[in-house]
């Protein structure tokens, strides 16, 4: 009975103990080992914005060659595709060159053949409206539509400019909230892109058209980031 008494009672003062320790752990440090009561984190949503003249703009065209038999069909649409890579040569680059489509039917209620095929061309944004204008000279040949892009350069120049300016105003909105300086904990962002008006879009025979005018307008690339923040 002894023996079974000490135990209890040697029980009660460890917990009694282990009690004291965490009550004074509490005490010592109210906000655990890892941080300090002055520090804060700060979640900031913010954008920038930078706009450019594109200084590229893709050209599409269908050609089309007609014939009595499929072969003869085909004959004239590459009689007339090689006309017309001839004469707008100087103005594109013809290694950016692609065939979008390409088709071979014969055509309805006649025993004749059609060969189409639609092209797209990579441009100067500064030489579409010469390039439609030696295409004009070039039968059954249709421009389909002409919009300008940025180039590779300029849209990753836009994106970096874009960028800077959506975190230089997520740190200030941050260092205002928290009335003190912040230092970066994570970033996360996403890009947005806006284009302009198409400067030609109309489906149309490019034969005897001059030179029609073509504006490229100004894109713009959007920068949003979600940054979260260090303060203290």
């Amino acid at each position: 009975m002894r023996a079974e008494g000490l135990g209890m009672y040697l029980f009660a003062v460890l917990v009694v103990v282990i009690m004291a320790g965490i009550i004074a752990t509490m005490v010592l440090f109210p906000n655990g080992f890892l941080g300090s009561a002055s520090q804060k984190t700060i979640t900031v949503r913010a954008s920038g914005t930078s706009y450019g003249y594109p200084s590229e703009a893709a050209v599409y065209f269908i050609v089309n060659g007609t014939g009595r038999t499929s072969g003869i069909a085909t004959s004239n649409l590459s009689l007339t595709l090689s006309k017309l890579n001839y004469t707008i040569s100087k103005y594109v680059n013809s290694s950016m060159t692609k065939t979008m489509s390409y088709s071979l039917y014969k055509i309805r209620n006649s025993s004749a053949y059609s060969a189409t095929e639609e092209l797209e061309y990579t441009t100067s944004a500064d030489n579409v409206s010469a390039l439609l204008g030696a295409a004009s000279s070039i039968n059954n040949t249709y421009v389909t539509g002409a919009e300008a892009e940025l180039s590779a350069s300029q849209r990753s120049s836009m994106i970096s400019q874009a960028l800077s300016e959506a975190m230089a105003n997520a740190t200030s909105e941050a260092m205002v909230i928290a009335n003190s300086s912040v230092s970066i904990m994570n970033v996360s962002s996403t890009s947005s892109y806006v284009y302009p008006v198409y400067g030609i879009s109309a489906y149309g025979s490019v034969s005897g058209l001059s030179q029609p005018a073509f504006y490229t307008g100004t894109q713009s690339v959007t920068e949003q980031v979600t940054v979260t923040f260090k303060s203290g």
